[in-house]
C-alpha cells in the first residue's frame, strides 16, 4: 500500500504526508521481510484515520461468532462506518455511543466463540479496541461540548486510555519486548501538574496525562525524552500559517543550551547526581513552546534539543534558514 492509502487506516494525514516523516515510515516498511521486522501498534484510542475500516472489521470479527449474534440496529451502525465523525453532530455521537455500548458485553458473552474463530491474543486486542471506541465517541463528545472554552483537563479521557493501553502493551501484548511509544511531549511528561507555566501558572491543574499513567505503573523501566527548541518555526503539514518561535529567556534551558553552540543535544537527566543543579526548578518550553517552570528531570529521563525547527511540509525543502544554520555547522 502507498503512505496515502495507510493514513486511511490509521495514522493521521497529519503524518503520512509529512516529507520530514515519510523516510522513518519507509524505513519501518523496510523491515517487515527481514528477520527482526519491525512491528507497530497504536495505543491512542482516536479514529485516527476518519474513514477507517474498524467498524466493519469489528462487525466481521464478532460475526465469526456466529450468523445470530449481532443485533440488526448494532450491525447496521457498523456497516454504516465513520462518516457521522465529519459532520460532528453531538446527537449523531450520542446515538452511536448507545448502539457501540451493546459491543464489549457481546465480546464477553461470546468469549468462548469468538476466541475459538481467532485466538485468545486475538480476543484480547479486539476486546480492548472496543473500549477504545467508546472512549473515542466520549472524548469526541467532550471536545465538541468544549470547543468555546476547553480546559486541558478535558483532554484526561483521551489521555488516561492512552495511558492504560501503553501499559497494556508493554506488560501483556509485547511482554518482555523493547517498545519505542511516539506521542507529543505533553503527552510523554510524567507529572504535568508540577508544571507551572508562567502566563497560567494553574493550566495543568487536575490533568493526569499519559506519562503519568505510564510512569506510575512502569517506573524505571521506561526512559522517557522530551523535545525543545530554540528558534526556527513550527507547525504541521496542513498548517495555513506558522508560529514564530520566540526568543528563550535569559537562563532558560534552551537559552543555555542555545550557548553551546551545538544545532543538537541530548541531556541525560537520570545520570545526573542529586544535587546537580539541573534538578532545581528551570524554565523551559517542551509543551508547545509556551515557557513554564518545572523540575525537568522529575518529567522526563532526557531532553532532545533542537536549536533551529522548522516546520513539517508535504515537499522535502529545507527551508533558507535552516540552510543557513545547516551550512554553518
Amino acid at each position: 500500500r502507498t503512505m496515502d492509502e495507510i493514513s486511511k487506516l490509521g495514522i493521521f494525514p497529519i503524518w503520512t504526508y509529512s516529507a520530514q516523516v515519510k523516510p522513518t515510515l519507509e524505513y519501518v516498511r523496510s523491515t517487515l521481510k527481514t528477520e527482526r521486522p519491525i512491528e507497530t501498534c497504536g495505543f491512542d484510542h482516536q479514529f485516527s484515520g476518519g474513514t477507517g475500516p474498524w467498524p466493519q472489521t469489528m462487525l466481521k470479527y464478532l460475526d465469526s461468532a456466529g450468523p445470530d449474534v449481532v443485533p440488526a440496529d448494532l450491525r447496521s451502525s457498523l456497516e454504516a462506518g465513520l462518516g457521522f465523525m465529519s459532520q460532528k453532530d453531538v446527537q449523531q455521537f450520542q446515538a452511536t455511543l448507545e448502539l457501540w455500548k451493546q459491543i464489549p458485553p457481546l465480546m464477553d458473552a461470546n468469549k468462548d466463540a469468538l476466541e475459538k474463530a481467532s485466538s485468545p491474543d486475538e480476543f484480547a486486542f479486539m476486546r480492548r479496541t472496543a473500549d477504545d471506541a467508546i472512549t473515542s465517541l466520549v472524548s469526541m463528545q467532550e471536545f465538541l461540548a468544549g470547543q468555546q472554552q476547553m480546559q486541558v483537563k478535558l483532554n484526561n479521557t483521551r489521555d488516561l486510555r492512552m495511558g492504560d493501553n501503553l501499559v497494556w502493551l508493554v506488560t501483556e501484548k509485547y511482554k518482555d519486548r523493547k517498545i519505542i511509544a511516539w506521542m507529543a511531549t505533553f503527552h510523554a511528561a510524567h507529572d504535568l501538574e508540577r508544571i507551572s507555566m508562567l502566563m497560567n501558572p494553574r493550566m495543568y491543574e487536575g490533568v493526569v496525562n499519559c506519562g503519568t499513567v505510564a510512569h506510575k505503573a512502569l517506573g524505571n523501566t521506561m526512559y522517557t525524552i522530551g523535545f525543545t527548541a530554540a528558534d526556527g518555526k513550527a507547525g504541521n503539514v496542513w498548517a495555513k500559517s506558522v508560529m514564530d518561535l520566540p526568543d528563550p529567556s535569559a537562563g532558560s534551558l534552551e537559552d543555555l543550551c542555545l550557548k553551546t553552540g551545538k544545532p543538537f543535544l541530548l541531556i541525560d537527566f537520570n545520570s545526573l547526581p542529586a544535587d546537580h543543579w539541573l534538578r532545581q526548578p528551570m524554565i523551559s518550553r517542551p509543551l508547545g513552546y509556551g515557557e513554564m517552570s518545572a523540575v525537568w528531570p522529575n518529567q522526563m529521563d532526557a531532553m532532545f534539543y533542537i536549536q533551529t525547527m522548522f516546520p513539517s511540509t508535504r515537499a522535502n525543502v529545507l527551508p533558507m534558514y535552516a540552510k543557513v544554520r545547516a551550512d554553518q555547522k
